[in-house]
């Protein structure tokens, strides 16, 4: 079984994603038709581009830099309810990632 490091690089990439994600997030459109609370957030892209290129686990990590920029220049207006929902619903993209990270082939991304 071979493991996989983190180098300088992996870990600039995850923390420059992760940053563009965070900033992503204080940018909220209001979705029509729909209650206050629902709006379309772009910080899910920063995110999916990492999990595809760097791997699930860099994925995990550019959420959790992503929760921590926007709590360090945001704050929380949830109690940390939507923080916990936000990196919940990541978790079903993990899977995709794990299975783009096996296969290595469009098909399997599209999934």
């Amino acid at each position: 079984m071979k493991t996989k490091k983190l180098n300088v690089k992996k870990i600039a990439l995850i923390g420059m994603l992760g940053a563009l994600g965070g900033i992503l997030m204080m940018f909220k459109t209001p979705l029509p038709f729909m209650p206050p609370f629902m709006d379309f957030d772009l910080a899910a892209l920063p995110e999916i581009i990492g999990g595809f290129a760097l791997g699930p686990l860099a994925a995990v990590m550019i959420v959790a830099v992503k929760l921590l920029v926007k709590l360090a220049i945001l704050g929380t207006s949830t109690a940390f309810v939507g923080e916990l929902s936000n990196l919940l619903s990541a978790v079903p993209m993990f899977t995709c990632y794990l299975d783009y990270d096996h296969h290595k082939e469009k098909k399997s991304a599209l999934k």
